[in-house]
């Protein structure tokens, strides 16, 4: 069930997250658009009656119809992407004996939403003025063509902004793209695999992007790069394959400036071709996998302020993919979990990570065939691990472990676009709502413009589920990412077409809406996965 958000406060009292506390450039900006609000021609003054008669119960219920307005109309903010507000036309309904209407000036990042409303019942008329600070802290960002300085949006409640131009990553194409949100302000880290081969990296202050950094000379064939924050220091750590075989070049970023990289052995004489990180929800400690060109896993791990070197985990994962192999930590004991699928077999891999012993390797269920993509997500209020995985025979599988025992298992497709050689589309996802409790698993059909997806809950079986079609993608579905909005049920769904086109729809607790899927960008600059997202904590 979607829950309305808070009733906004009327002008000149405007609520603040706590998270915002001490940001001086929030503050900066409340002031400015409180005083600025007044200037807007349809605020009336707050609580303002025009009645024509003296019925102080018509007069209470449309002021109560005025409430009704502003939480409709913010309830479309945050759930309809694309609301279309109109600053000088009330939008009018009818409820019970009267009729409440809303106008609205939308909000951007840098601005409130604003909002009218009157309610009516007999002869009472009531008008009100709302304003409403929507924070802005989840931002796209993606590679397109004929630039070199990627777009990115933030989403302003259900809507992303405008485009804007981040920094020059020095290639109009842009093979892989990775974002990380702050676990405590406004700051995002983005970093990319370029056309020439080059990892780039810049920093989004809350403001503006800067500390651009050429970091690594990689490979625009491999998804060979990540950047995850720290839980507790807020230091963020990045890691990329730097063309020398068996290493990892990294450095740490402080919030001010990037630490003197460093180099770090994998322990394999091969070339990495994929990197994963997983940061520890209660400790500055981050996992980072490792899968080479040779298919052998490793898996190191980061304390804070050093690397060490787990015993090999796989000699022969599934070949013709990089995407492999997944790690995960479990929200409540924070112990982690690797998963990786084996070559020639059709039981996925796993191994466990409690802070101190990594576990003997263990089996998942069976699926139909080898795993050549395998996805993993943990719920975020308990021990529950899903793992996904598209396999040789197109199959999509699914497995749910429970803290201590894989307990269910399905397939869900049979046609899946992969694999089928050219390049990996990594075309599904999954992601647990934050407050919902529902896991929403995405893909798409081989040649596809429809997304298809499945609802679980832990208290449900994965083969009792029913299969759901859900919004229009424009054009066969190559590469999807989801991310789970803090606080919500709301889920975001990012995908690139064969068009090179990038859309978005939104699943709000119980649909999907926005179908067709908005289009964000015409001209994605490749067809692997450009595009990235992340929300800081503000």
């Amino acid at each position: 069930m979607n829950r309305l958000p808070p009733i906004p406060p009327r002008l000149g009292s405007v609520a603040v997250s706590p998270r915002q506390a001490g940001s001086s450039y929030v503050a900066v900006l409340i002031l400015v658009s409180i005083l600025s609000a007044s200037a807007l021609t349809f605020v009336t003054q707050t609580g303002t009656q025009v009645s024509a008669g003296s019925n102080r119960t018509e007069d209470a219920q449309a002021a109560y119809l005025a409430e009704a307005g502003v939480n409709h109309a913010m309830w479309r903010l945050f759930h309809e992407p694309g609301f279309p507000p109109n600053e000088t036309v009330y939008s009018m309904h009818s409820l019970g004996a009267g009729r409440y209407g809303y106008k609205v000036r939308a909000p951007t990042p840098t601005t409130f939403a604003t909002i009218a409303t009157v309610g009516v019942v007999g002869e009472s008329v009531v008008r009100q003025s709302w304003g409403q600070y929507v924070i802005s802290r989840i931002m796209t960002a993606y590679g397109q063509s004929a630039t070199q300085f990627p777009p990115y949006r933030r989403l302003v409640g259900a809507s992303w902004s405008a485009a804007g131009a981040s920094v020059d990553v020095g290639s109009q194409v842009v093979s892989w793209a990775e974002l990380a949100g702050s676990p405590f302000d406004d700051e995002i880290l983005m970093a990319t695999v370029n056309g020439n081969n080059e990892v780039r990296l810049a920093v989004w202050n809350g403001a503006s992007w800067g500390s651009e950094v050429l970091f690594a000379s990689s490979s625009k064939d491999y998804k060979a790069v990540d950047v995850a924050y720290e839980s507790v220091s807020g230091d963020a750590l990045v890691a990329a394959f730097n063309s020398v075989a068996g290493q990892l070049s990294y450095s740490v970023w402080s919030g001010s400036a990037w630490s003197v990289p460093g180099t770090v052995s994998t322990g394999e004489p091969d070339d990495v071709s994929f990197v994963r990180m997983a940061s520890n929800p209660k400790a500055d400690e981050i996992l980072l996998l490792v899968v080479h060109v040779n298919q052998v896993v490793r898996l190191l791990r980061w304390n804070g302020s050093a690397f060490s070197l787990f015993p090999e985990l796989e000699a022969a994962a599934t070949t013709g993919s990089p995407f492999v192999a997944d790690v995960v930590y479990e929200q409540e004991s924070a112990e982690a979990m690797v998963v990786w699928g084996k070559d020639k077999q059709d039981q996925c891999r796993y191994s466990t990570w409690d802070g101190t012993v990594l576990s003997p390797v263990g089996m998942l269920p069976t699926f139909g065939a080898e795993a050549h993509l395998v996805r993993a997500v943990t719920d975020p209020t308990s021990d529950h691990v899903v793992v996904a995985a598209v396999d040789a025979s197109r199959d999509l599988n699914v497995a749910a472990w429970d803290g201590t025992a894989w307990v269910d298992s399905a397939e869900l497709e049979t046609t899946t676009l992969q694999p089928g050689g050219g390049p990996t589309y990594v075309n599904f996802d999954l992601a647990w709502e934050s407050s919902g409790g529902e896991l929403i698993i995405s893909w798409a059909r081989q040649g596809a413009n429809t997304l298809r997806f499945v609802r679980w809950m832990t208290s449900t079986t994965l083969a009792s589920r029913t299969v759901q079609t859900g919004p229009d993608f424009g054009d066969t579905i190559r590469a999807t990412r989801m991310f789970a909005v803090d606080g919500t049920e709301n889920v975001i769904v990012l995908a690139g077409n064969s068009s090179s086109e990038l859309r978005y729809c939104l699943w709000i607790g119980d649909k999907f809406v926005a179908d067709p899927a908005q289009l964000l960008s015409a001209s994605l600059s490749t067809l692997q996965l450009p595009f990235a997202i992340a929300g800081a904590a503000i």
